[in-house]
């Protein structure tokens, strides 16, 4: 805020009830205006805050249209004591004067009290003789009759030259380029998105095409308006709580507070892990002993009764299963282990939640933006229920997040070899917790590379982290495969898009496929007729299950040629298998990711699958929930397998995937404009994880759920850094 102290003063000459003086600041006269606490004094109406009426409401009135006074916001120290002030400029010259209606009601008819009856405002303008000596009586009446009562539209409305000339100034900005791009995205989404729902096509004419388009277009300009309308009233209200902070600092001591979370800050992190931990306790007592749902089931049954089977998934995630599976056969209970695995989940995610609200907290020394993640963690239902259902998403997403964190502080400070050593650990383990995670980690190689390449420093620790970490991954990998029952698909080709598309185009077009592609078709998919049969739009598990992988690794470039030609020959159907199997991921008012298993167990299955795998009939091995707080499971069941959360006004978005894959794209946005190449780093990794689930086999909630974790510390990075 502007420090108007030294501003040049002259003798005070407006009037009124506040304290005010006369300052000139930038070569311009200003009316200033003092909080006057010494009027709350037996009144029912405080004037302490009467500086951020003054400026917030010429500020609303302006951006809605109405020309108001120019006002500014600031301090005045007096006699050591800052004041929250608003300027007013003065808007009168030598041929503009500005006349009090009280002064001039005092020259008016001696005989009686002139009160601001509407009678009583024209008998004093009539009586004014320097108003009828210049024939302007009617005139004034006129002007005084239109500014109080009809407010001309000239004085309600903005020229079309002003607005033209403001839109100009609006796309000239640099910023614009970014908003308008990420207006257009969301746009898309809406409307394609919407159109494959409930229509189940995206474009199906040259008409319904240009539609479309003037629908985004049209959606784009809305969102961007609304964009600019926001950004303003942010602005109001930044200025507001800063004086309004800046006056409570003034009027009200805050030292003991200060003293006493000083005395508790070196605890802060241990704190915020209870504070998490007593938050997650009564979903665990709801679901106790665990959720042993997803992968995690058919993990432990393979490992444990295969022979140490661990197929395609990971070896560590696979380990830290069965382990604690074990563990409860040995105490002749194997729901006793699994309840142990909850414990160390939670404690492991916990412990990272916490390490990140620190590192918000210390970086952005805002106690809002603090709360605010301390609350993400703690009491959002899929941090709750996460903690306790065996999927490899959920470790993933806390190396990942503890990941990201590390190696953004490493821009930030000179790094010792114990600092490279742990962050290299860090990041292989992080791999070792997801098997496609290193491809994605390669991949961000070339872009950070072109980001940091004219900061060598940074540049240097960056490839040497980066690519250690990777080397490490595979010489360990191999070793383990090596030594292990187990595969590792992190290089197989992703086709479930293929095998939708395919069956997609047999199940509607099959008539106008030729004998020569049915043959094809048939080659390198093990069953024609099923193929149609099992064709689902939202998952691809049935159609690439037929997938005849033998056929294909024959002559994987005639495969290819093959898929091209069908893409060729349907364009429309190609696309919508694939946008439609991945809805969920893209498409924020998705209704097809959480109902993907309704047709079989729609009370446990939706947006999240909160049943347990009983791994074994045989009471020994058997697991099943036995739920302490069966009405808090039965709510959870409610909300998120019958998927009651999507009657929640507004409010449900944040239980849908796609938004976090938007706050993704708009932190790689915000940073690129920032021109901030560390966080730039930070968020292409964040967005190239999203965005490679597009060739997942379907949309769920855990497939997005480490760009989910990662919101927090995306909001860090948006939040002007304060100092300490």
């Amino acid at each position: 805020m502007i420090d108007f102290t030294d501003a040049m003063e002259e003798l005070n000459n407006y009037k009124g009830s506040e304290k005010k003086k006369t300052l000139i600041y930038d070569g311009k006269k200003y009316l200033v205006k003092f909080p006057d606490p010494v009027r709350e004094k037996n009144k029912n109406i405080s004037y302490i805050n009467n500086a951020f009426s003054e400026y917030v409401g010429s500020n609303v009135f302006r951006i809605c249209g109405f020309r108001a006074q120019n006002t500014l916001l600031g301090t005045y120290t007096y006699n050591g004591k800052e004041k929250i002030v608003c300027a007013c400029e003065d808007f009168t010259d030598e041929n503009h004067v500005l006349y009090e209606f009280e002064n001039l009601a005092l020259s008016a008819n001696p005989d009686k009290k002139i009160e601001t009856e509407l009678s009583d405002i024209m008998e004093v303008i009539d009586s004014l003789e320097k108003i009828s000596k210049l024939s302007i009586k009617d005139d004034v009446k006129k002007k005084f009759w239109e500014k109080t009562m009809e407010k001309t539209n000239k004085e309600k409305s903005v020229s079309l030259e002003d607005l033209l000339k403001y839109i100009k100034t609006i796309i000239k900005k640099r910023e614009f380029k970014y908003i308008a791009f990420f207006g257009i995205i969301i746009s898309i989404q809406f409307i394609i998105g919407s159109s494959l729902q409930y229509d189940g096509y995206s474009i199906n004419s040259p008409f319904d095409f240009i539609m479309k388009l003037i629908a985004i277009i049209f959606l784009s300009i809305i969102f961007i308006i609304i964009h600019y309308c926001c950004i303003e009233i942010i602005k109001i209200v930044k200025q507001y709580n800063e004086g309004k902070k800046l006056q409570h600092k003034n009027e009200k001591s805050e030292e003991n507070h200060v003293k006493v979370w000083d005395k508790l800050k070196k605890y802060r992190a241990l704190i915020y892990f209870c504070i998490i931990i007593l938050c997650w306790v009564p979903i665990l007592l709801a679901y106790y002993p665990a959720i042993v749902s997803y992968d995690g089931g058919g993990q432990i049954g393979n490992y444990v009764f295969n022979n140490g089977k661990m197929s395609h998934h990971p070896v560590l995630i696979t380990l830290i299963y069965a382990s604690f599976y074990k563990l409860g056969l040995l105490y002749g209970d194997a729901n006793w282990g699994m309840f142990w695995f909850s414990i160390f989940q939670m404690t492991f995610m916990a412990s990272i939640f916490s390490y990140v609200i620190t590192f918000v907290e210390d970086r952005t020394q805002n106690k809002i933006v603090t709360i605010i993640s301390l609350l993400f963690y703690a009491v959002f239902p899929y941090n709750q229920l996460m903690s306790i259902i065996t999927t490899k998403d959920v470790i993933f997403a806390g190396m990942f997040l503890l990941f990201l964190i590390n190696f953004y502080k490493a821009f930030e400070k000179k790094l010792k070899l114990k600092d490279y050593i742990l962050l290299v650990i860090t990041g292989t383990i992080m791999l070792f917790t997801r098997n496609n995670t290193v491809i994605i980690l390669a991949a961000s190689i070339p872009f950070i590379f072109c980001i940091l390449f004219k900061d060598k420093e940074n540049l240097k620790k960056a490839m040497i982290i980066l690519l250690l970490t990777i080397i490490l991954y595979k010489i360990v990998s191999v070793c383990i495969y090596a030594n292990t029952n187990s595969t590792n698909d992190e290089g197989s080709p992703r086709l479930f898009p293929f095998a939708q598309a395919t069956a997609k185009i047999v199940k509607e077009s099959e008539d106008e496929l030729t004998e020569d592609e049915k043959e094809k078709i048939s080659y390198y998919f093990t069953n024609y007729e099923k193929l149609a049969k099992d064709y689902k739009p939202a998952i691809a598990d049935n159609t690439a299950n037929l997938i005849n992988s033998k056929n294909i690794n024959k002559d994987k470039k005639e495969f290819y040629i093959f898929m091209w030609q069908l893409f060729r020959k349907y364009p429309v159907k190609f696309i919508d298998s694939g946008l439609n199997t991945i809805r969920g991921l893209w498409y924020i008012n998705d209704t097809s990711f959480n109902t993907i298993n309704h047709d079989k167990m729609k009370h446990i299955s939706g947006a999240l699958e909160l049943y347990t795998n009983p791994i074994k009939l045989d009471p020994k091995y058997k697991l099943s929930i036995q739920s302490k707080i069966p009405k808090l499971r039965s709510f959870y069941n409610k909300m998120f397998c019958l998927n009651e959360y999507e009657n929640i006004p507004i409010l449900y978005i944040l239980f849908q995937p796609a938004t976090y894959f938007y706050i993704s794209l708009a932190f790689l946005l915000y940073v690129m404009y920032k021109k901030d190449n560390a966080k730039k780093t930070i968020g292409i990794i964040i967005f190239l994880y999203a965005i490679s689930n597009i060739v997942g086999a379907c949309a769920l909630v855990r497939y997005l759920y480490p760009v989910i974790v990662c919101t927090p510390l995306m909001l860090a990075l948006t939040t002007k850094e304060r100092e300490k």
